[in-house]
Parts: C-alpha cells; structure tokens; sequence
C-alpha cells in the first residue's frame, strides 16, 4: 500500500480553555511494538487532546505487561487503556466475527477498556489512523458510514484528523460543551 495523500486541514472553533479540570487517563502501550509504531499511538492520542482542548487528557506510560499486571486490572476497572499488539492467531480473534477487522477496541460493558492491534493485517502508515478510530469508540463514539473518523469502512484518507461529527458523538457520551471543543475542517 501506498501512503495516503497530505490533505490539508486545520482544526477550528475554541482557544484553549485553561481552569478546566481534566480528566487524565492512563495509558499502557505494548512495549512489543515498534519504535514507529508508538511514535504513532502517541500521534493518534495528540490528535484526540487537541480536539479535546484539555477536557481530557492522556498520560502515556510505556511498560511490558502480562495479564496478571497492574495495568490489565485497571483496564478491566475503567481507570486505564490498554493498547496491546496481537497477530491473526491470537485466540480472542476465534470468538468473534473479526475475519477482516484491522483493530478491535472494547469498553466497560465489555469488560475494560482495551484496544488490540491485529498488527499483520495494516501497513506502518495506517496506525495512527487506527488509533484516533478506536480511541474515538473509547471515547464514544459509534461507527458510522460517513465520510469522517468513524467510518465503518476504513479509508486510510478519513482518519487524518477529527471531524466535527465525530467530536459531537464524543461531546455527548463525555459531558463536555462542544462549543469548547475543537474539530477539523479541510482547506
């Protein structure tokens, strides 16, 4: 696959909003992914902060974890994320209907809140994207068929940056004022 296209696009609507007390999440990245691929999650959480002009915010911590970790019982509590690398085989694929999934991302009725990266299945180019998607689920936000974040069907061009639509349905679920909120638009 190709690299996407630059587009261009700046984010508008509020300055940065600065007595506002933020919610913090901590994050836990797989340290079995690759330097260029953190570099990417954390790129993809940048994104959402920006949107998000300091509502929330994301504190990353980088550690080798198992499932008996810390990390893993905080993501089953709500009080984390959890970004973990997995492949084709990995078992939780088997019980699901992800033949073609890129990306799996479960919440708190699912049991934590937890993103896995079926890393064989994308290109290096596409993780940043992946990641605003499902952060955008973590945060809210439903799959939809427009030509936005959300798009059910990926599209490496819809995932530059976060739309206004997107940003509303997140707005909703957290509780925040849109209208503080800042959302892209292309140029």
């Amino acid at each position: 696959m190709s690299c996407a296209p630059t587009l261009n696009y700046r984010y508008i609507n509020s300055p940065n909003i600065k007595e506002t007390n933020s919610k913090v999440i901590p994050i836990w990245i797989d340290t079995r992914f690759s330097k260029e691929d953190g570099k990417n999650i954390k790129e993809g959480l940048s994104q959402w902060e920006l949107a998000l002009n300091g509502y929330i915010k994301f504190n990353i911590v980088s550690t080798k974890f198992n499932m008996e970790d810390a990390p893993l019982k905080l993501a089953n509590n709500g009080k984390a994320w959890i970004f973990i690398k997995i492949d084709s085989s990995n078992p939780i694929l088997k019980t699901s209907k992800v033949f073609t999934n890129l990306t799996l991302s479960f919440t708190d009725d699912l049991g934590g809140h937890y993103v896995y990266m079926i890393r064989d299945r994308f290109d290096d180019n596409w993780t940043k994207g992946l990641v605003m998607h499902e952060v955008g689920h973590l945060l809210g936000a439903a799959d939809d068929h427009g030509n936005d974040l959300m798009n059910a069907t990926y599209h490496l061009e819809d995932t530059e940056c976060i739309d206004k639509t997107t940003l509303t349905q997140v707005a909703n679920y957290q509780h925040l004022p849109i209208g503080n909120l800042n959302y892209c638009v292309y140029n």
